[in-house]
């Protein structure tokens, strides 16, 4: 049997900046703060949490278009994932491989506020009754990786290879950290099962 490439399917939830708080103080500082005491709590999904917090309808939003591409049985594992989707603007692009469309799903997600967005990809696999789903988690700091790590202390360094520092968590939370410029970009990784 030949599989042909995936087929992608691409929405976005709202324009403009309908949720945009204008009294909103926030700055990236504030946001690695909160990041990173979330991060020491091992709560990959709570990491992506913007600061306005989640917006139901935006979680809604993700579960419709997953349905629209015919994967329909894995709705506690995508509404959890997406969980603290939120800010005031989300974009998503779903992918599925024609003829498998109810038993694998791959979400990319972009959401949140300017100088405050979250980048989120999952990928959400069909077991009997059991749901199997990964999560890669992107954010971009002004903060020095250095500083990144000293934030959160609950990752340990695990190895480094070539430009990337590889740390993870007691609960088993990856965390790779990749300096760009005098910032960082931090890639959180996880697996469930539901």
């Amino acid at each position: 049997m030949m599989l042909r490439p995936p087929t992608a399917g691409a929405d976005s939830k709202r324009g403009g900046n309908r949720f945009a708080d204008p009294l909103s103080t926030t700055t990236e500082a504030t946001m690695s703060k909160k990041i990173a005491s979330l991060a020491c709590a091992g709560l990959l999904s709570v990491l992506s949490a913007t600061v306005q917090g989640s917006d139901p309808d935006f979680v809604e939003f993700v579960v419709n278009m997953a349905h629209k591409r015919g994967f329909t049985h894995c709705d506690e594992a995508v509404r959890e994932t997406f969980s603290l989707a939120g800010g005031s603007d989300m974009r998503v692009i779903t992918e599925t491989f024609p003829g498998f469309e109810d038993d694998m799903l791959k979400i990319t997600a972009a959401y949140g506020d300017v100088g405050d967005s979250i980048f989120l990809e999952a990928e959400f696999r069909r077991r009997g009754d059991v749901c199997l789903a990964t999560s890669t988690v992107l954010l971009t700091t002004t903060d020095s990786c250095a500083e990144q790590a000293a934030q959160m202390p609950a990752f340990k360094l695990q190895a480094k290879t070539l430009d990337l520092f590889f740390t993870q968590n007691e609960g088993g939370i990856t965390m790779i950290l990749k300096p760009v410029g005098n910032g960082c970009v931090a890639i959180f990784q996880q697996s469930r099962v539901y």
